[in-house]
């Protein structure tokens, strides 16, 4: 819901990123970074185009998952020194603000495996055993940071939802009360006539 209207803030926020991460620009992994490119904007293009209201209300969740793909390219192109960790944290938040339980769950299982994966397939020089820590760490540090999140967001929308019912009884009181002075009235009228 409201996809769309969402989408510019994180789509400036991960095309800042994104190019963020090509300085300096890896020459030798241009496939990965094209790759992040085309991967990005299709995912972009998805968002803007596809009928969310008509489609499952999970469906929205493959924009921010698609995500880690770009960060997986990049993560590749650059190194798993290159300072993207961050990153990962872009898509929880954005499902934890708009999200339900289920889907926060899903991003974070899916951050846990594009971190980890490489680790596991790759490894060697290329992914070593010390990032392991930042899979832990990037782990529990994205699932405190998406429930507290989730719960702020849902506590808010209650008292949302409390101060617009309350505020339709309010307009109902005072609807009531003007039809009352309006009886009131014409009765004090029809007594003086």
């Amino acid at each position: 819901p409201g996809l769309r209207r969402r989408l510019p803030v994180f789509a400036v926020a991960g095309a800042l990123s994104v190019l963020a991460t090509l300085i300096p620009f890896p020459h030798h992994h241009t496939a990965q970074v094209v790759s992040a490119g085309v991967v990005f904007f299709g995912l972009i293009i998805v968002a803007a185009l596809v009928p969310w209201r008509r489609t499952p209300p999970w469906s929205w969740v493959t924009i921010p998952i698609g995500f880690y793909a770009v960060i997986d390219l990049l993560r590749d192109a650059q190194g798993t020194n290159a300072g993207i960790a961050a990153l990962f944290l872009l898509p929880v938040a954005w499902v934890a603000f708009y999200g339900r339980v289920s889907d926060v769950i899903t991003v974070l299982t899916s951050m846990f495996a594009a971190l980890a994966i490489p680790l596991w397939a790759v490894g060697g020089a290329a992914y070593p055993e010390g990032q392991w820590r930042l899979v832990i760490i990037t782990t529990a540090v994205a699932t405190v940071l998406s429930f507290t999140l989730l719960e702020l967001v849902t506590t808010d929308r209650e008292q949302a939802t409390r101060l617009a019912q309350r505020s339709i009884l309010a307009q109902r009181s005072a609807e009531q009360a003007v039809a009352a002075r309006e009886q009131l009235v014409s009765m004090l009228r029809a007594a003086v006539d």
